[in-house]
């Protein structure tokens, strides 16, 4: 059920028995717990394999992490911008802002 659900969201079983969506990536780091990580952060977050009852909402909170790693790493770029070039903060700070209300 955990993996039909994954792959009804969009992700792709790999040969190797883990789980891709773009540069997401979802292993089985043990018997019972899963590992997720991106190219750009090799260990977002460690997740219990799910039962039945829990699938959906595992899913769910899987992709919420993944979205959460996504948002605070353009955060971190959108800050160290601003402290190459503080006059611009203003600027910068307004562009970020639209670009998290999206």
């Amino acid at each position: 059920m955990f993996a039909d659900l994954l792959k009804a969201k969009g992700w792709t079983e790999t040969e190797c028995g883990s789980f891709a969506k773009g540069d997401w990536t979802i292993e089985f780091d043990t018997g019972s717990w899963l590992t997720l990580w991106r190219r750009a952060n090799l260990r977002v977050f460690d997740v219990p394999v799910p039962g039945e009852y829990e699938s959906v909402w595992t899913v769910n909170l899987i992709e919420h992490l993944f979205a959460i790693d996504e948002e605070n790493r353009r955060l971190r770029a959108a800050l160290e911008r601003i402290r190459e070039n503080p006059n611009d903060a203003r600027s910068r700070a307004a562009n970020a802002l639209q670009l998290a209300r999206r």
